[in-house]
């Protein structure tokens, strides 16, 4: 048993984490009423409870969703806002010890197309700049370093070419890749076309590529986005061990895992702590790494995670040590800077450098480098 206030690695790397899905609701409500918007609730509490969610009131991926249904309209369009969420994600990942992260989110998702009320409209490209500008602030003061992942959305494959188009134009600008999100249950299997060239794009540009697969969806959606939409990573993936000739093939790849442990949960993809498919991947010593997901509407922090993961889901210390450099090793990073990245935590976890990287992933303790 681990409890809060234990030593955890000196050094976190999360890959998957959702901008939007971090948004401090004290934040939301703020910028909403300083907007003079109609809010589902006008006491902080309530309006709490609509934007966040639960065991108890979100019982699948389409639940948990909802919260962000009722919250991106009351922020869209808004560049001081954007700014200041940005800004205030790298205090929270700087409060947690986060050496690097990768933040994705939909430039589109946050864009005004429909201007009402005296509001101005706001281009994705806008959206990205103001974005960028909130990470850059909170980088240099916080001492974190972040990167950020443009989302593609299964529910609006026509956004697909434009996402690549921009992640290739700020590609010296922070970005290193994209991503496929918001549910994997049907739009995998197959894809659609739009998405699916939308992807092959950026393999041709050398854009880096994630995709959602295997949360909702089954076994067959894991391979789809590693074959058809040429995916480096996988977010989630949990149901690829419905089908173990699948599973052999992500593992002979090498391919990562991008495990959320709350929201799997929350959002039933996993049904029990006892039965969650990282214990097969620790286990299997498969590339994985821990991350929060949506930590604002899960509320939640990288320290729960791991607290969860030690305390219910079998992991040890050495797993999140090992989950560590298995997201330094996979993140989209330039090599210089990767490498960069793994000595650095190679100090700050006392391994030693003639370590290989890919053992780095798969054994430990460290005695076994040397």
């Amino acid at each position: 048993m681990i409890i809060a206030g234990q030593v955890f690695p000196k050094s976190r790397v999360e890959l998957h984490v959702h901008l939007d899905g971090s948004l401090r609701p004290r934040t939301i409500y703020d910028v909403a009423r300083k907007r003079g918007l109609k809010l589902p609730a006008e006491d902080f509490e309530d309006f709490k409870s609509h934007v966040t969610a639960s065991h108890e009131s979100h019982k699948t991926l389409s639940d948990f969703l909802s919260a962000f249904h009722t919250f991106l309209p009351l922020i869209r369009g808004d560049n001081a806002a954007i700014e200041q969420f940005a800004y205030e994600f790298c205090e929270d990942q700087a409060k947690e010890n986060i050496a690097y992260c990768e933040v994705r989110y939909a430039p589109h998702l946050l864009a005004e197309f429909y201007p009402k009320d005296g509001s101005s409209f706001v281009s994705p490209e806008t959206v990205v700049q103001c974005v960028n500008k909130g990470l850059r602030r909170g980088c240099h003061e916080l001492g974190v370093k972040a990167r950020t992942i443009f989302c593609c959305l299964t529910n609006h494959p026509e956004w697909s070419i434009e996402v690549v188009e921009l992640a290739n134009k700020f590609r010296h600008d922070g970005v290193v890749g994209i991503d496929l999100a918001e549910g994997d249950k049907e739009v995998l299997d197959p894809p659609r076309k739009e998405i699916i060239d939308a992807f092959t794009k950026a393999k041709e540009l050398g854009i880096s590529r994630t995709v959602h697969a295997g949360e909702s969806g089954g076994a067959g959606n894991v391979l789809a986005a590693v074959e058809v939409l040429h995916a480096n990573r996988i977010g989630h993936g949990y149901h690829v061990l419905e089908d173990e000739t699948i599973y052999e093939k992500m593992k002979k790849l090498d391919m990562h895992f991008e495990v959320c442990p709350s929201s799997s949960l929350l959002t039933r993809s996993q049904l029990s702590p006892e039965d969650h498919a990282v214990r097969r991947f620790d286990a299997d010593r498969v590339n994985f790494s821990l991350n929060t997901d949506d930590p604002g509407v899960a509320q939640i922090s990288m320290t729960h995670e791991h607290l969860l993961a030690v305390n219910q889901l079998g992991l040890d210390s050495s797993s999140l040590t090992r989950c560590a450099f298995n997201a330094a090793r996979s993140s989209f990073l330039p090599e210089d800077e990767k490498q960069e990245l793994i000595e650095y935590l190679k100090t700050v976890h006392g391994v030693p450098t003639s370590c290989p990287v890919r053992t780095l992933g798969k054994l430990f303790p460290y005695n076994s480098c040397q």
